[in-house]
């Protein structure tokens, strides 16, 4: 009996799924984000919305553009992110003082009192996602991540 013609060739499915790096970092991000919902229930916050919080404590009046590249997020989820934070006042736009066109974005009184919350337990947050690796695997793991994005000359 003949083989039909649109079948897939064995080596092809020979495809170990748990040596493939974008499996991988996809199966690590899901970890990271239960890690971070365990931790931080009583935030009421994402990890999106935590690195977009803290960024814009760091940046006061950084534009979504500008929070967009920084973050790697297209500007599609970035809004839908920021139009939720607006909601629940972690944020505000401002007009920029040097250019009438544009607005920033700042943390409000409830962004810095979330922040607070969350800010002291952050390294605590990456030992959990890193818990089964030592502290030089983990070290290693974020230069390697650095490198794989692009990071290590910033």
């Amino acid at each position: 009996m003949r083989a039909p013609t649109n079948a897939i060739a064995p080596h092809l499915l020979a495809v170990d799924l748990t040596n493939q790096l974008p499996y991988l970092l996809r199966r690590a991000h899901f970890e990271a984000e239960a890690v971070f919902a365990e931790m931080f229930d009583s935030l009421a916050a994402t990890p999106r919305q935590s690195a977009i919080l803290l960024t814009v404590a760091q940046q006061p009046g950084v534009s979504q553009a500008m929070l967009s590249d920084q973050l790697g997020l297209d500007a599609n989820t970035l809004s839908s992110i920021i139009s939720r934070m607006l909601r629940k006042r972690l944020i505000r736009r401002e007009r920029s003082a040097t250019d009438k066109r544009r607005y920033g974005l700042q943390v409000t009184e409830a962004g810095k009192r979330q922040l607070t919350q969350f800010l002291p337990s952050v390294s605590k947050y990456q030992q959990g996602v890193a818990r089964r690796l030592s502290a030089d695997e983990r070290e290693q793991l974020i230069v390697l991540l650095q490198r794989l994005l692009g990071f290590e000359n910033l």
